[in-house]
């Protein structure tokens, strides 16, 4: 087994992650944001060949403000204070999935 940890960074103004400002949300205080890895846009979201031929699993970490709540289309290892009122939540999901399936929502959320 070989595992490989990346960091990189994305542009906010990709197709494959929206954002939706405060005034566009039902609460009206907070931003919201999703991925859409349709199409061709899950590579906007990680460096990865986006073809549905390309099985993944993935693990990931998303550091909040502590009055967002961050999702994914994987089981929460753990959620973690990381500093100054934000908090680390962990991912990992070990059913290997087409890429586009990886998906990521932050938002005020309940679940």
């Amino acid at each position: 087994m070989l595992s490989i940890q990346i960091f990189y960074v994305t542009d906010p103004e990709s197709k494959g992650i929206t954002w939706l400002n405060p005034n566009q949300t039902d609460g009206g205080v907070w931003p919201f944001v999703f991925t859409y890895s349709m199409d061709i846009n899950a590579r906007a979201i990680a460096p990865q060949q986006d073809t549905p031929a390309n099985k993944i699993t993935y693990g990931a970490c998303v550091t909040v403000d502590k009055r967002l709540r961050p999702y994914m289309s994987a089981n929460i290892t753990g959620t973690y204070y990381a500093f100054y009122g934000y908090y680390k939540t962990c991912f990992y999901n070990q059913i290997p999935i087409p890429n586009y399936l990886m998906a990521l929502v932050i938002g005020d959320l309940e679940y």
